[in-house]
């Protein structure tokens, strides 16, 4: 099965951020895909996203500008998202995730996309936080999403590093 590679520090990131919120909240995954995707940015959602219990939209306006930036300075690429599913107790994209992923998939001409679901459950002391990477071959609509396996690197990302030691994004709190 196919593979998505990312840094350690992008897989805490997205925990800190999912657990955080009592409701759906989400963010951007930027990176590289050569052979296989690679993480090396998961953001947080810009100032303006949308949440609700069962619903997140992301900051388009914010995430346009992000992708300039590190398009740019590290050509890196926007090629997903991830989001919580915090009350639907479903690890899978739902009808509408996938929609949204063809959608901008077919804006961009991108042929292949991932999205990562995250599910928490309620614990007495932390909560469990379960990610759940997913593929889409967006060069067809007969497919669904496909299971992706997760290959972690340990440490932090190179690009975090950069953005940390050069102190843009901070709204990102990296």
């Amino acid at each position: 099965s196919a593979v998505l590679f990312t840094w350690e520090s992008e897989l805490r990131a997205i925990a800190a951020e999912a657990s955080a919120w009592s409701i759906e909240t989400g963010g951007d995954l930027f990176g590289r895909w050569n052979e296989a995707p690679i993480i090396l940015l998961a953001t947080k959602a810009g100032p303006n996203a949308e949440r609700n219990n069962a619903h997140f939209r992301l900051d388009v306006e914010y995430l346009r500008e992000l992708s300039e930036i590190l398009a740019t300075d590290w050509a890196l690429r926007y090629f997903g998202d991830w989001h919580s599913h915090h009350r639907l107790g479903l690890s899978s994209p739902s009808g509408g995730d996938q929609k949204r992923i063809h959608s901008i998939a077919g804006r961009n001409q991108f042929t292949a996309m991932a999205e990562i679901i995250v599910t928490l459950e309620d614990t007495r002391r932390e909560p469990i936080i379960r990610i759940h990477p997913w593929l889409y071959d967006t060069s067809t609509t007969k497919s669904g999403p496909l299971p992706l396996r997760l290959k972690v690197l340990p440490g932090l990302s190179p690009i975090r590093q950069a953005l940390l030691a050069r102190r843009v994004l901070p709204e990102q709190e990296l």
